[in-house]
């Protein structure tokens, strides 16, 4: 039986751990120097040697010993760190730093930076943000070069040519567990500053919202999430294995990224930028559907060809089938055979069942099986043309089964019977069934976070406690008892993006990326057809919808017909001043 306080027993049994160091700290600058003497070397850092010895005397204790003592390090009991950093100042404008990082088991990291007055260029590892534009927000962890330059009209950032140290985790989802974690987020080793947090479709912020251990992977929210709430994020984390064996990773990555920003007054125009359009609603719940009087509208439309069958006049032995009130066969009372009225209702309803899934008169015709004569429909039988049928009107079959087939052809080709209808517009009563169960979806999405106003009763409700919302397609479901009636009803005031749909096609010409004509597409709105068959997202193509552009994982051959059906916001134009502007550009290649 392991022993109760098992951290104390290990420190008795082991022998436990040894260690020696050895610390030396680096400090070089060159002689006093006047601010004009150049060059100027100024050297910092330190280089540590250590010795660790551990002993455990049962050796299914170690790893909870190595876990007490904050880590082991497999490399051998001896370990060198070596932190360096130089940096020579060689004229007034231009300066040269050296910055080096050794630590046990892992790879050497180092960089090297040339800078003259506003330009700097980087050599070696660096971590290289693309984030100051809407649309364009990463951070990529690299071994290359960049350079980058800033003015106080103009900001730059080029990586000519470099290898991605780091991959991309995917936007992914999980939901709330009744805690505020931590959650752990897949991978380990995050580059700071990289992710993206969405807390139910709200962007949140480091530091206000949640916070992260980038080392461990694992994020902590400032408040309870419970198994309704729904997390999604997104980040960049390095490889180890590209870490240790650069040559595995073989992709390339190029990016630009600039902004400039210019005085539209020098230029002697009105400065112009687009913004999402944003309007205010108020929609009241129950729903009543009160479909104006104006929208509807009548339509005369022609019905199928009617069959029936009816009993004879002159005798009630025989039965009639008419088509479209043209009397097509009569069916008579044989001895021995099966009673003409249910003859007549068996070829009624196989006339029935071949007209509603599409017939034609050409396909009426008489073949042979087994020695008698049938009446079909291409391949499906009508009737069967009895012997002592053809006997009542002293003909062969074959005359009798060609009276048939004239009878119905005459029946089918007779004018169909016209009725006036009342057409109203399309309604959903499907959706307005859930608010049965309190729930209610907006007519206008996506609604602007936290601008909604819900009223019931006089009393305005709270997010969370009264009730939740979906912001990207406008679902709002109450958590009271009571629900909204006609006489109570829930008045909802709120903001939201105008959006509208497009339509698109466009000529096949390999995987793309095609651009299409509208960008700030509403995300998942998307419906893609090549040559009629829908297309799936992730699983066929992936898009862009900031950019408006849109892969495929396959070729689509230049014969191919692509059709892409969207929303997208609507954008204003506001006065000026605009914000800096200038082009960005980032390619992931495979080298």
């Amino acid at each position: 039986m392991p022993p109760k306080n098992l951290k104390h027993n290990l420190f008795i049994r082991a022998g436990l751990l040894a260690t020696a160091s050895l610390f030396f700290v680096l400090s070089l600058k060159t002689a006093a120097y006047s601010v004009d003497t150049y060059p100027q070397i100024d050297v910092t850092g330190y280089k540590q040697y250590s010795y660790t010895s551990l002993n455990v005397d049962e050796i299914q204790n170690l790893f909870q010993a190595q876990a007490m003592l904050g880590g082991y390090y497999a490399g051998g009991p001896w370990q060198e760190r070596l932190k360096l950093r130089i940096v020579g100042k060689l004229t007034e404008k231009l300066s040269v730093s050296y910055d080096l990082d050794q630590q046990p088991d892992m790879p050497d990291k180092f960089d090297v930076k040339v800078t003259y007055d506003k330009t700097e260029l980087t050599f070696g590892d660096f971590q290289a943000n693309f984030s100051d534009n809407e649309f364009v927000s990463t951070s990529k962890y690299l071994n290359g070069i960049m350079v980058t330059s800033k003015d106080n009209w103009y900001d730059l950032l080029l990586v000519p040519s470099s290898k991605l140290k780091s991959e991309t985790q995917r936007l992914v989802s999980q939901r709330g567990n009744n805690t505020k974690g931590p959650y752990n987020l897949g991978h380990g080793s995050i580059i700071e500053g990289s992710e993206k947090i969405e807390l139910n479709n709200v962007p949140l912020t480091r530091g206000a919202d949640y916070s992260i251990d980038y080392f461990g992977g694992k994020i902590t929210y400032a408040r309870i999430l419970s198994p309704d709430d729904e997390f999604k994020y997104s980040y960049e984390f390095t490889n180890m294995i590209d870490l240790f064996f650069p040559t595995v990773s073989k992709r390339d990555f190029m990016g630009l990224q600039t902004s400039i920003t210019v005085d539209p007054s020098l230029l002697g125009i009105p400065a112009k930028k687009t913004e999402k359009a944003i309007k205010q609603n108020l929609e009241i719940f129950p729903t009543q559907l009160n479909i104006p009087v104006e929208k509807i509208s009548k339509e005369v439309v022609a019905l199928p060809p009617h069959v029936r069958t009816e009993a004879t006049s002159e005798a009630l032995n025989a039965y009639v089938v008419y088509i479209n009130d043209i009397a097509a066969l009569t069916l008579h009372e044989i001895s021995g055979e099966t009673p003409a009225n249910i003859r007549a209702d068996l070829i009624k309803n196989k006339l029935d069942s071949i007209i509603i899934s599409g017939i034609t008169t050409n396909e009426i015709n008489s073949i042979f099986v087994n020695g008698e004569v049938v009446l079909v429909a291409g391949s499906r039988p009508i009737a069967t043309v009895l012997r002592s049928e053809a006997k009542v009107y002293d003909i062969s079959t074959d005359d009798l089964a060609a009276k048939w087939k004239e009878g119905i052809i005459s029946g089918l080709s007779a004018t169909p019977e016209v009725v006036t209808i009342f057409v109203t517009p399309e309604t959903k009563i499907e959706e307005y069934e859930w608010e049965s169960t309190g729930t209610y979806r907006l007519n206008k999405t996506p609604v602007i976070p936290y601008s909604e106003k819900l009223t019931f009763i006089g009393t305005q409700l709270k997010k969370f406690e009264d009730y939740i919302i979906n912001y990207q397609d406008g679902t709002i479901t109450l958590l009271r008892p009571n629900l909204p009636t006609v006489t109570e009803s829930l008045i909802v005031e709120y903001q939201y993006i105008d959006v509208t749909e497009e339509a698109e096609t466009l000529p096949g010409n390999g995987k793309g990326p095609y651009v299409l004509s509208s960008k700030d597409m509403v995300e998942g709105s998307e419906l893609v057809y090549i040559n009629n068959i829908p297309y799936i997202r992730e699983l066929d193509y992936k898009i862009d919808y900031d950019l408006g552009r849109i892969s495929f994982f396959t070729d689509i051959p230049q014969t191919a017909s692509i059709v892409v059906k969207y929303k997208h916001l609507v954008t204003t134009t506001p006065p000026p001043p605009p914000p800096p502007v200038g082009p960005r550009y980032m390619n992931n290649g495979v080298g």
